[in-house]
């Protein structure tokens, strides 16, 4: 297979925009599964939401998920915020195609050093959640169930993967 190179010209607009690459079909799939077992775990005290915009000191990503208490007061307030400020307890990122693993890691710190208890990378393409919180070692789990603790949050990976 021939190594392809991604050029400025060849950057959509939602690339530039949030400043990742365009998802593809297995990203999607893994996102609404992942979605779905974090309801089940804990939907009632906890919203998961995709792909919203968040700004912590400064710095500017759009987190394939995030979880939040869901007494924070800007979900209760139900007004359309285009930057949201609150910390969220776990933000989450899942691979997409062109994008490199150490982008995602990079990602995972800065959400950390800005409170974040615990940054999640999955890596689809090799069936992989790798955890991440501050001043401790990652895990990678290519099986069982992973918990958020604050959250009680709590997937399996083998349903995360499942066609």
């Amino acid at each position: 297979m021939e190594t392809q190179f991604v050029t400025e010209e060849e950057i959509s607009d939602y690339e530039r925009e949030r400043g990742k690459p365009l998802p593809g079909v297995l990203h999607s799939f893994v996102q609404m599964n992942l979605i779905q077992q974090l309801a089940r775990s804990n939907g009632e005290s906890y919203e998961f939401l995709p792909e919203l915009n968040i700004e912590l000191n400064g710095y500017k990503a759009v987190p394939d998920i995030t979880i939040f208490d869901k007494n924070e007061s800007f979900l209760r307030s139900r007004v359309d915020i285009e930057w949201v400020t609150a910390v969220p307890l776990v933000t989450i990122e899942i691979s997409a195609p062109r994008q490199p693993v150490h982008s995602l890691i990079v990602r995972a710190e800065e959400y950390l050093k800005r409170g974040v208890q615990e940054a999640w990378v999955i890596i689809a393409e090799i069936q992989t959640l790798t955890v991440c919180k501050p001043h401790h070692k990652r895990r990678t789990y290519t099986s069982g169930s992973v918990r958020h603790e604050g959250s009680r949050a709590t997937i399996s990976i083998e349903e995360l993967f499942a066609d």
